[in-house]
């Protein structure tokens, strides 16, 4: 997937396959998106535990999302979200059209890192998984409507 999205940045820096590399990109983050979902998927399973659900996370991936983040402004995250994001408060309206794709990334990363913990560590943090998975389940598909 990292090679796959390297090549498509080369085709972000050309102004001749800028559009190419940007529809690219929006497959790309799909793709990543719909894999992130269907992990998120099996913790529903009956029967399955915190362990479990850890080494799920431990396989979550945000590269995709990363590259949209960063290589794209705003006006090209519109275009990959297909609709201005709009908030209700004046503070909120504020914010980046890319806050979504931010509390994404930023969700997965720590649930990755909550994931890598020793094992005493885990036990001591009384983070509720369940919970977080939910959270991120809901983001992605949210994201996947806007897309």
């Amino acid at each position: 997937m990292i090679s796959l999205i390297n090549k498509t940045l080369e085709l972000l820096e050309k102004e001749s396959t800028k559009i190419l590399g940007k529809q690219r990109l929006q497959k790309l983050f799909i793709l990543e998106l719909r894999y992130n979902l269907g992990l998120l998927d099996t913790t529903k399973w009956k029967s399955v535990n915190d362990e479990f659900k850890l080494e799920i996370c431990k396989q979550l991936q945000c590269e995709a999302a990363k590259s949209v983040y960063t290589h794209l402004d705003n006006g090209d995250l519109i275009d990959i979200l297909k609709k201005k994001i709009s908030y209700s408060s004046e503070t909120k309206s504020e914010q980046k059209e890319d806050s979504r794709i931010s509390s994404l990334i930023k969700r997965i990363d720590v649930l990755k890192t909550i994931s890598e913990l020793p094992d005493k560590i885990k036990t001591q943090t009384k983070t509720n998984y369940n919970v977080r998975i939910r959270n991120l389940r809901k983001l992605i598909l949210v994201i996947l409507k806007e897309i």
